[in-house]
């Protein structure tokens, strides 16, 4: 991934530290604010890929910006919030098959599991930022039956609402009617990149 000013005034710049071998950059992503570019890589480990990110204009030596992942899992998607230091990520575990959902701030921050325990057949599915970055809204796919539920949450911690005790999902987030129906789903963008 290399970086180079659009009026061509200077060299491009390398972005991503050397991957490993047949590693590869898949998608990238400026901030909305101009000062960080995040990217998805198989940096460290073959077929792994992770979240990453580097300072602008710099851009300095790259950050990971996920927490450590098994070895099944995989960064599936990645958003900014609107403040450009928020940043949402989906992990999808293979053996599972599932997708859960977390946030970062940036720069330094830990990650933080936004979705509450879910169930064999649940998965997270679509989200994104309110306007304003205070809230996280995301689909919660809770199995062929059930069809899908939305939820919203605080970016940084599903834990400052009540939960309901048997299965620890913030009810005080569920919104709109309570089972949207399925839709026939076309590629993710995670299967587009693979």
């Amino acid at each position: 991934l290399y970086l180079a000013p659009s009026d061509g005034s200077t060299d491009a710049v390398k972005v991503n530290d050397p991957p490993v071998n047949e590693g590869d950059v898949l998608w990238f992503q400026f901030s909305p604010t101009n000062d960080r570019l995040l990217y998805v890589a198989d940096g460290d480990v073959d077929e792994r890929y992770e979240l990453y990110g580097v300072t602008l204009p710099g851009p300095g030596a790259p950050d990971k910006i996920n927490g450590p992942l098994s070895a099944d899992s995989d960064i599936y998607d990645f958003l900014f919030g609107p403040d450009g230091e928020t940043v949402a990520y989906e992990i999808y575990k293979e053996t599972n098959e599932q997708v859960q959902l977390y946030s970062v701030v940036l720069p330094g921050g830990s990650p933080v599991k936004l979705n509450g325990t879910l169930a064999a057949d649940e998965s997270v599915g679509a989200y994104d930022f309110s306007p304003d970055g205070s809230f996280i809204a995301y689909m919660l796919y809770a199995g062929p039956d059930e069809g899908n539920e939305l939820y919203r949450t605080n970016p940084q911690s599903w834990l400052l609402y009540t939960s309901d005790a048997a299965d620890e999902r913030p009810s005080a987030n569920l919104v709109g009617p309570r089972t949207i129906k399925k839709k026939k789903q076309t590629a993710t963008k995670h299967e587009m990149h693979h």
